[in-house]
């Protein structure tokens, strides 16, 4: 067993910080970042993996945690610039594992972390799963894929040596397992079996527990093609996912996994999430080039879809996190194709900060209802590290409904808000500029012309105000009390 050797580095939250976003640690000192990655949540800890590279001492790519306030080095692979690369965290028995680095090899073993006792022991010399394939816990096991000549599925109960998963019957043993998830207490997964491997390609298939067998639940790309299935999502009693570029869905059965018709002209399908009985996604229309890939929610419940952001180039919408304030916060880009920080409360999106003090989001999670994530501040002084953000602390002020040229709406300013009815703008850059005032059902309320201010004359509520000013259009959410 080792001993786990810990580093306290001192936190600099309450030096550095621009706004509510704040610097959560500055691990790799200078400009190049920490590469940060792979965060992992359990208790009242961030686990992840960073790169201290340019410090006094390069411990190499290694297992880092954070509370918020202090951040501390766990050194798997003990040595200067050495890496043990760890990925791919689950918790099992209040104990946490994952794919790291063995101190001799360079092949992914199993490590497991104690946190009551902080000490991480590699206890599996064998290559370990794959970091791509992202492990399911149920009934006190942990599933997961282990190279052998290909990844085969595993389970693993805490104490024993994990086991390939056999089929009870022997007939339809996996000959590889790609991406898993669990729903309605079966394993489903994209795979193929040994005895089927001839007449059908790599396809979405389910593991009874009761049973123990594999059974195809249906051959997308019928044949020997594979479907390329990714991306599950599970919203009611249903399971989403993506196949071939499209979305479909299953409830289990062959004849209850179809394409889903509302979306037969969005492809691109990817990074789908539920929130809210809402699957949330990013896809591009087959009949157009001028919609790159955008955020798309989905209502199960009526069939309807909605094309949420509408950006001239890929919004590329993706890491999805809900801290529980009534928001989807996500990374997105804008037209500087550039990931900012994004929300969505189902109907509208918000750019969080569009001031180009941040970019280069991604990785985010939630701890505690907070927001934590890599981004780059703005002069790049600092590089990608980790920064966290309250979401209790954004203001309407903080936020621009229309996604715009950086600079224009850095010099945009539109106050006060919450307002009686009077609104004052700033930074216009044509004389000409109109807005209209739109209800939240999207009603319009109110039209005109601008210069320097606006009277509203509404009634008290929130409301949706456009701005267009020459080549730019920017919304923005106010409050008339």
């Amino acid at each position: 067993m080792k001993k786990l050797y810990t580093l306290l580095v001192a936190s600099f939250m309450a030096a550095t910080a621009f706004s509510q976003i704040t610097l959560v640690e500055d691990i790799n000192p200078g400009a190049n970042g920490c590469t940060f990655g792979y965060p992992y949540v359990s208790g009242n800890y961030i686990y992840f993996r960073a790169d201290d590279k340019d410090a006094t001492v390069d411990h190499g790519s290694e297992l880092w945690r954070s509370n918020g306030t202090t951040t501390e080095l766990i050194d798997l692979k003990i040595g200067t610039g050495v890496d043990s690369k760890p990925a791919a965290f689950f918790e099992l028995n209040n104990k946490i594992y994952f794919s790291a680095q063995a101190p001799t090899s360079n092949l992914n073993y199993q490590w497991e972390y104690d946190p009551s006792s902080e000490e991480a022991t590699n206890i599996a010399s064998y290559n370990f799963y794959s970091t791509s394939i992202t492990p399911v816990v149920f009934n006190n096991k942990a599933y997961f894929g282990v190279w052998n000549d290909s990844y085969h599925l595993y389970e693993f109960d805490g104490v024993n040596p994990p086991q390939q998963v056999e089929d009870k019957a022997e007939t339809a043993t996996d000959e590889y397992v790609s991406n898993l998830t669990l729903f309605n207490g079966d394993l489903i997964l994209y795979m193929k079996t040994a005895n089927e491997a001839s007449s059908i390609g790599t396809e979405l298939y389910k593991y009874d527990f009761s049973t123990n067998l594999y059974t195809l639940i249906k051959d997308i790309d019928e044949g020997t093609g594979s479907s390329s299935i990714s991306y599950f999502a599970e919203v009611g009693n249903l399971l989403y996912f993506e196949a071939d570029n499209y979305l479909w869905v299953t409830d289990g059965t062959t004849n209850g996994t179809v394409a889903v018709s509302a979306t037969n002209n969005i492809a691109g399908v990817k990074s789908l999430y539920e929130w809210n009985n809402i699957l949330y996604f990013e896809g591009d229309t087959d009949d157009s080039s001028e919609d790159y890939d955008q955020l798309y929610a989905y209502d199960p419940s009526n069939g309807t879809l909605t094309q949420l952001s509408n950006t001239t180039d890929d919004h590329d919408p993706d890491h999805f996190a809900e801290p529980g304030d009534g928001y989807l916060y996500y990374a997105g880009k804008n037209d500087d194709g550039i990931a900012h920080l994004f929300r969505t409360d189902g109907s509208v999106v918000e750019e969080v900060y569009p001031n180009g003090s941040f970019s280069g989001i991604d990785d985010m999670v939630v701890m505690n209802s907070t927001l934590y994530f890599e981004a780059t501040d703005a002069n790049n002084t600092i590089g990608s590290e980790l920064y966290s953000l309250d979401p209790s602390t954004i203001t309407a002020n903080d936020v621009a409904t229309g996604i715009a040229d950086e600079l224009y709406v850095k010099n945009l300013s539109i106050y006060p808000n919450p307002t009686n009815g009077i609104i004052n703008i700033t930074g216009l850059e044509s004389v000409e500029a109109t807005y209209t005032v739109y209800d939240i059902a999207g009603r319009m309320v109110k039209t005109g012309s601008v210069t320097k201010q606006i009277s509203l004359n509404i009634a008290a509520g929130i409301y949706i105000l456009e701005v267009k000013d020459g080549d730019y259009t920017t919304t923005h959410k106010i409050q008339v009390k």
